[in-house]
């Protein structure tokens, strides 16, 4: 299987130099050091390097591992939610209470 290179899901802008990091195993932390060093330096070539990377780079298609991956992340993301009865329960005074 051929490595193609696709903008990343881990975006901070536009999900390129995570995309980047992707294709060359590096950290992307490490990348957008990189880019940022370079654009203090080369601002002139940087920026529209970036904007056609944003264009010409495609988005990773979109799998069910993904899917599936998604679903659990937001299932315990749920776990941890209290709803408004609790919040009631635990920070409102009924109206037999003590204020």
């Amino acid at each position: 299987m051929t490595k193609r290179l696709y903008k990343s899901q881990n975006r901070m802008i536009a999900g390129v130099c995570a995309g980047l990091a992707e294709y060359f195993n590096f950290d992307p932390t490490i990348v957008r050091l990189i880019f940022v060093v370079l654009l203090l330096a080369l601002w002139a070539v940087i920026i529209p390097a970036y904007i056609i990377g944003m264009i010409i780079i495609p988005d990773r298609p979109f799998s069910s591992n993904d899917q599936y991956r998604y679903e659990e992340n937001m299932k315990s993301a749920n776990d941890y939610d209290r709803s408004d009865d609790d919040f009631d329960k635990y920070f409102k005074k009924g109206p037999d209470e003590e204020k």
